[in-house]
């Protein structure tokens, strides 16, 4: 069914804090938009706080794993059912100053091999918004990308954010 865009395509503000940490379709909505608005999100740092620019391989032993991979909203639409498609257009991505990439044994794709049992931490300087430093002198080009994306699941209860799921989730992975 096609629901008409919003009349006056207003942008509305997502506030910082309105974060979840597994799917449920059973949460309130942190903000309600018409087919059209634009919505802005300030994504905080996927551990919420746990990382900084300043950290070392060694945080990575200790990360709490509850606070990770939140997902800011939910946000509702008035009249989407489910089994509608919706359309989302990403217009902008503005990176933070910072991000980072880690290797944390016995999670995510290398947890089974043997060669990579100690954690590798590499903080990334993102501040130009075009490129990531690697270190003085080289740098590459990135584009930054929505981590997990997606709409309420079908199944109740709180679902994981990592395995992708009918409803989403992870895009880290092209």
């Amino acid at each position: 069914m096609t629901r008409p865009r919003s009349a006056d395509g207003a942008t509305r503000h997502l506030p910082a804090d309105a974060v979840h940490y597994r799917w449920n379709r059973a949460l309130p909505p942190a903000l309600v938009v018409d087919p059209g608005d634009t919505v802005v999100f300030e994504s905080p740092e996927i551990t919420k706080g746990q990382l900084s620019a300043l950290s070392r391989a060694g945080a990575l032993a200790a990360l709490d794993f509850g606070p990770i991979h939140q997902i800011a909203g939910p946000i509702a639409i008035p009249g989407a059912e489910p089994g509608d498609t919706l359309v989302v257009e990403v217009v902008d991505i503005v990176p933070k100053e910072w991000g980072w990439t880690g290797v944390i044994p016995g999670f995510g794709l290398l947890a089974q091999d043997e060669v990579f049992q100690e954690p590798y931490l590499h903080i990334w300087d993102l501040s130009n918004g075009k490129t990531a430093t690697v270190k003085p002198g080289i740098e590459l080009p990135f584009e930054p990308f929505c981590g997990v994306m997606g709409v309420a699941p079908a199944e109740p209860g709180e679902l994981s954010t990592i395995p992708p799921r009918h409803n989403g989730g992870n895009l880290d992975i092209r």
